[in-house]
């Protein structure tokens, strides 16, 4: 995606078609690998999670063996998906996204009612793997046609390609791993019944933090694009006001989830699930930390820093899981919740800025900006949960009533002592007014 992004800003029309080529040779192969390597595994589940061998566990195993096929088939998607993302075709993507997920959750809930039980999980990622392969390749060929771009089959690229994608593979695996071990680890040295209250607890900041970093993941095809065409001064505009943007929402979710996340899980599942404040305010921290990291972290790949990026993922990841396993051990469920923030601040939290600030060319003002605009966020988000710490809504339709008390109090505060935020929101009202 990045390498293709960056060759349509050149009009670069053969390496175009090499990247067309070697990406979905490369894709095919990849999905090959992921399948063989899942179903080898596949065997040794209930020995690596420890689970008895009871009637009610053994449909786990073809449910894991369906899971990699889905999975396998999900990658085989990504290499049609990210030439549509270098095309700049978010729109077309967008749609068959929306339309795949929707549809996805209704054969689910459908599964789940014939009675298919865990099953009907793996059966659905296997159905959107499907969907996503046949609609992006659909569409790749229907966006060839109308652009009369002529792709001719052509190897060119192909090893510095691999030699990315070994890069690219090694961090990505091994970060995905890293970032799905705690309810293994937890599991294993704290035992089954532990897991659920630290992933409920986590579950609506985990979802909020995927709403955080999806505007950065919208971006990075047109970031590609234009940073390809040598505009470093627009493309540095553009990603500090993006940046600006994520810090203000990045706020808000922070002291939403500080003031209303047990409440949530109470209404939820029961308040005997929520983890405790202090796991709370350990999670929360998190994905301030998380949320920086990862949003940089796609910038920086979009700018074309990906072998780079690729050794940093690998590098918290190393440090990521033993750390893990310790704080397991050591410390109980809150261990395991602060091991990935330790792992960011360790590798992340200064080589992506680095990195950040010499692709942009980023001088010293906006940088102040950027940690002025930080630390009023910071401030707003104090202020927000030192003066509406004591409510405590009992019912849903109070939940709802506080929390848009909170956007409306975090809105109304940031906009008096943040001048970046009170000119993005008059430059809207004014918009919206002349429509």
């Amino acid at each position: 995606m990045q390498r293709l992004s960056a060759a349509y800003g050149k009009n670069d029309d053969r390496v175009v078609s090499a990247l067309i080529t070697n990406g979905l040779l490369l894709s095919v192969l990849l999905s090959v690998v992921v399948l063989a390597i899942g179903l080898i595994l596949s065997p040794f589940v209930f020995i690596i999670v420890k689970l008895p061998e009871a009637d009610r566990f053994l449909v786990l195993q073809p449910a894991f063996t369906v899971a990699v096929i889905g999975t396998a088939l999900m990658i085989l998607s990504y290499g049609f998906t990210a030439i549509n993302q270098g095309f700049q075709s978010s729109l077309g993507i967008g749609l068959i996204f929306v339309f795949t997920t929707l549809s996805s959750l209704v054969l689910t809930a459908w599964l789940l009612v014939l009675g298919y039980g865990v099953m009907s999980l793996p059966l659905a990622l296997v159905y959107r793997g499907i969907a996503f392969s046949i609609g992006n390749a659909a569409y790749l060929l229907w966006r060839l046609r109308v652009d009369k771009t002529r792709v001719r089959v052509n190897f060119e690229g192909l090893r510095n390609l691999v030699n990315l994608l070994l890069y690219t593979f090694s961090g990505k695996a091994l970060g995905g791993i890293a970032a799905n071990m705690d309810a293994l680890i937890i599991t294993r040295y704290i035992g089954p019944e532990v897991a659920p209250i630290l992933l409920l607890t986590r579950k609506a900041p985990e979802l909020s933090r995927t709403l955080l970093e999806r505007p950065a993941v919208a971006f990075m095809p047109a970031v590609a694009n234009l940073y390809g065409t040598g505009d470093v001064e627009r493309t540095r505009t553009i990603l500090v006001r993006l940046l600006r943007i994520i810090i203000w929402l990045m706020g808000l979710t922070s002291v939403a989830f500080l003031l209303l996340n047990e409440t949530f899980v109470g209404l939820w599942v029961g308040e005997e699930l929520f983890a405790g404040t202090a796991v709370n305010i350990t999670i929360v921290f998190g994905i301030i930390v998380l949320v920086l990291v990862s949003n940089l972290s796609n910038i920086c790949y979009a700018l074309g820093n990906i072998k780079g990026n690729s050794l940093a993922i690998l590098a918290q990841s190393l440090i990521s899981i033993p750390l893990m396993i310790a704080g397991a051990k050591y410390f109980g469920m809150i261990g395991v919740a602060i091991a990935p923030i330790l792992a960011a601040l360790a590798v992340s939290s200064w080589y992506y800025p680095l990195i950040f600030a010499r692709l942009t060319q980023i001088g010293w003002l906006d940088t102040k900006k950027l940690l002025l605009e930080f630390g009023l966020v910071a401030a707003a988000a104090i202020m927000m949960y030192l003066g509406l710490s004591w409510i405590q809504p009992s019912t849903w339709l109070g939940f709802i009533c506080i929390a848009v008390i909170i956007s409306i109090a975090y809105g109304t505060c940031l906009f008096l002592i943040s001048k970046a935020f009170r000119g993005e929101i008059l430059a809207l009202a004014a918009r919206f007014l002349e429509k």
